[in-house]
């Protein structure tokens, strides 16, 4: 009983004193009328600025950023306008520049 309190405390302890807070919704993206979710994947932390992939329900999964306020979290290109994903990977800060790969269908007439 001793071992279960003692751990409880500080588990409680480390908590209340870190930095840490609890994940939130800082917005929903995916406001459409669907059933699949905004599905972030792909998540990159740009200086305070989080980069990812997500969709809105209207497009694939596109580039987003966020600064974790409600205003600054935003479509940043719809890289491949429609439904098709842009299979964003691999980010990278260079230079104060975020750079990435993704995939856009090109339509040939």
């Amino acid at each position: 009983m001793k071992k279960i309190f003692l751990i409880i405390a500080l588990f409680v302890s480390v908590f209340k004193y870190s930095n840490a807070q609890l994940p939130y919704l800082v917005k929903d993206i995916n406001t459409a009328v669907s059933i699949v979710s905004a599905a972030p994947t792909a998540l990159y932390n740009a200086n305070g600025i989080l980069y990812f992939a997500a969709t809105d329900g209207l497009s694939g999964a596109e580039l987003w950023k966020s600064d974790g306020t409600i205003l600054g979290t935003k479509l940043v290109k719809d890289i491949n306008p429609g439904i098709t994903n842009s299979s964003i990977t691999n980010f990278v800060l260079f230079n104060s520049v975020v750079y990435f790969v993704a995939k856009r269908r090109y339509k040939w007439c």
